[in-house]
């Protein structure tokens, strides 16, 4: 029988007005999954990554950044493009494309990496 890890889930918030949450450090966690809140003014998220929790950079695939489309109340599950940040980035923020009109948070669903 094999194990399945316990998902540690963790929340970031994007404060009224903003469109970058609070960071958090997922360098020991693969991101499996976002879940969003009831409501949202942006339209979809995109990620961003520090090495330092100071200087961010956009995540990018190919011709463009990795966007994920707004699924109100939902939890989205992250495909294979979002998993090979594992190593990447100590922190993660993720960001609203448009200036948020609450404070907005978000559930991020972590695995456990072997290193």
């Amino acid at each position: 029988m094999k194990h399945v890890p316990q998902l540690l889930v963790k929340t970031v918030t994007i404060a009224n007005g903003a469109t970058a949450s609070d960071s958090t450090d997922i360098s020991l966690f693969t991101l499996m999954g976002i879940e969003f809140p009831a409501t949202m003014t942006g339209t979809g998220l995109t990620l961003t990554v520090s090495q330092d929790d100071s200087t961010y950079v956009t995540v990018y695939q190919g011709a463009g950044n990795v966007t994920i489309t707004k699924q109100d109340g939902k939890l989205v599950l992250v495909s294979s493009t979002y998993k090979s940040l594992d190593g990447l980035g100590k922190y993660l923020k993720i960001n609203s494309s448009g200036a948020e009109g609450a404070a907005r948070t978000f559930k991020l669903y972590l695995a456990p990496r072997s290193l």
